[in-house]
């Protein structure tokens, strides 16, 4: 099959072509066979024949844009949502349900070069009003989220994506807010307890009525409070900023000002659980790296012996340090710093590790947790392609998958979240109890 060559940006082709869809590679997008090579199309399933244009490289690689589907795939749906395809937000929802999870499934085996028999699927959030965070932009006037691979602005009136009291929030803050918002700026929402957080970033100034008009929304249902910074000036805060929420036992967890936090109510409950269940803390000495406000660390400290948490963001640790306290938790404690510095001095003796880290993965952190020879390894991530690197160095270092777990928290989008349970290998817990015989 001949290939075409082309400079970067440049079309590499000019018309339409037609091609058959050979896969759905990670991340979404179609791999599709046409005369020009093998082109990256989003919105297509694996089998269906297409007409595809606009057919450019970019990243290394020939994308184009779909045409017409010519023979449709038996998985395709028509999306809930009419701005699929204009706005970037859901690049999956073109497909069945049980499609996504089959596709979902069969990356996190591809990532972790594993049995399918040693892979399960959950999906704990419904496939359509489950988030509860948005992140939009607004510029000149407009408010909504980018296109795929594009920094344009999808205007987006309502998301079908998003429960119903952010989806209500989005709709007085574009009629309240829209009309005085100046230049180009973030906007991000939370769900806190049933009510709204809502945070703006701007470096352009703003009028003075945008601030009069802010403040008399944060006192309105269903908003909790409205944090302000804009223009290079101090924030500004109406109401209250920072997000809570729901534990297992009942309890209240305290978050930041938006700061991290899971994409859904109902996945954050399971994911809770879940590693709770990998983790199997029940009487024994716990670290956990990347901890956050405590999402993990209150569960898992509830069954540790004892439970040592490491955040670097110092708002984060305050409030994991305090949810711990409210809870009554005082053989669990948080330190702040980089887990990656402060791992290398680490000396004490753990059972049980649990890690949640970043969309970069732990790789600075990996050498040393396999030195410190705990029981067991527990790695949540967001990120299949860093979680198959870290598998594979701590395979590396003596560890065997035991468990790995897909929950698809974010239905109709390209993402899943993995939990992956590892078990210290017999050869490697043999040479551990002979270098402490010695």
């Amino acid at each position: 099959m001949s290939r075409a060559r082309a400079g970067p940006d440049r079309a590499s082709t000019s018309g339409v072509l037609e091609g058959r869809v050979r896969d759905v590679a990670y991340g979404g997008e179609g791999v599709v066979e046409t005369a020009a090579g093998l082109v990256f199309v989003a919105g297509v399933i694996a089998g269906e024949r297409v007409l595809v244009r606009d057919v450019r490289r970019s990243g290394g690689a020939l994308r184009g844009s779909l045409v017409r589907v010519l023979d449709a795939s038996g998985d395709r749906v028509e999306p809930r949502c009419p701005l699929v395809g204009a706005c970037g937000g859901c690049p999956l929802a073109h497909l069945t349900v049980a499609a996504q999870h089959a596709l979902k499934r069969r990356w996190l085996v591809e990532a972790l070069g594993c049995s399918p028999d040693a892979v399960e699927l959950e999906a704990p959030a419904p496939p359509w009003g489950h988030r509860r965070r948005a992140r939009l932009r607004w510029s000149d006037g407009r408010i909504g989220f980018l296109r795929r691979r594009s920094n344009r602005l999808v205007d987006v009136p309502s998301c079908a994506a998003l429960e119903p009291v952010l989806d209500a929030a989005l709709g007085r803050l574009r009629e309240s807010l829209g009309p005085w918002l100046r230049g180009a700026g973030e906007i991000r929402l939370a769900e806190s307890l049933g009510e709204v957080v809502v945070a703006l970033d701007s470096p352009n100034p703003q009028p003075p009525a945008l601030y009069a008009c802010a403040e008399r929304l944060a006192a309105e249902p269903p908003f909790a409070g409205i944090a302000m910074r804009l223009g290079g000036a101090g924030p500004v805060r109406h109401g209250r900023t920072v997000e809570w929420r729901q534990g297992d036992a009942g309890e209240r967890l305290e978050g930041t000002e938006l700061g991290f936090s899971q994409a859904s109510s109902a996945a954050e409950a399971r994911l809770r659980a879940l590693v709770r269940e990998l983790a199997r803390p029940e009487g024994r000495r716990v670290l956990e790296l990347y901890a956050g406000y405590g999402n993990l660390t209150v569960p898992l400290a509830r069954g540790a012996k004892r439970l040592l948490a490491v955040e670097r963001d110092a708002q984060a640790a305050a409030a994991c340090e305090r949810n711990l306290r409210r809870a009554g938790l005082s053989h669990a404690r948080v330190v702040c710093a980089e887990a990656e510095r402060w791992v290398e001095t680490f000396r004490e003796r753990v059972d049980v590790v649990v890690l949640d880290p970043p969309r970069g993965g732990a790789v600075p952190v990996l050498g040393r947790l396999v030195a410190l020879a705990p029981d067991r390894i527990v790695h949540v991530s967001c990120d299949l392609g860093t979680l198959r690197r870290d598998v594979e160095r701590l395979r590396a270092g003596g560890y065997e998958l035991e468990r790995a777990v897909g929950l698809d928290m974010f239905p109709q989008t390209a993402q899943l979240e993995a939990v992956v349970a590892l078990r210290r290998g017999a050869r490697a817990a043999a040479g551990r109890r002979a270098r402490a015989a010695l």
